[in-house]
């Protein structure tokens, strides 16, 4: 099973908000109507499951993502005054980004 989730230590009200953000981030940056209502669903409910999707559309959600959590990351890192929460969502997004870039890969 692949699901996207954001782990660690902090409350899951912090995390939930992560995902939904980083879910409507990866959203803005799909054409396809069909990645939208995926990706909608998912910031509905703060988790995707990828496997319940075909490998075509797995490959375009991954790689948005990855660009999203990416753009996250760095938006988050820019912050002078980065709180340790923060420096946490970042750290996990990097770490998304990573999973994910085996799933956007061609087969």
């Amino acid at each position: 099973m692949v699901m996207v989730s954001i782990p660690g230590h902090e409350p899951q009200s912090l995390r939930a908000q992560t995902i939904r953000e980083l879910f409507f981030r990866a959203r803005e940056r799909l054409a396809d109507k069909a990645d939208h209502q995926v990706l909608f669903i998912a910031e509905i409910y703060s988790n995707l499951e990828l496997d319940s999707v075909e490998r075509a559309q797995q490959r375009r959600l991954a790689g948005s993502l990855i660009a999203a959590a990416d753009e996250y990351r760095a938006d988050l890192l820019a912050c002078p005054d980065i709180s340790d929460s923060d420096l946490s969502r970042a750290e996990a997004l990097g770490d998304l980004s990573l999973i994910l870039t085996s799933l956007a890969a061609d087969d």
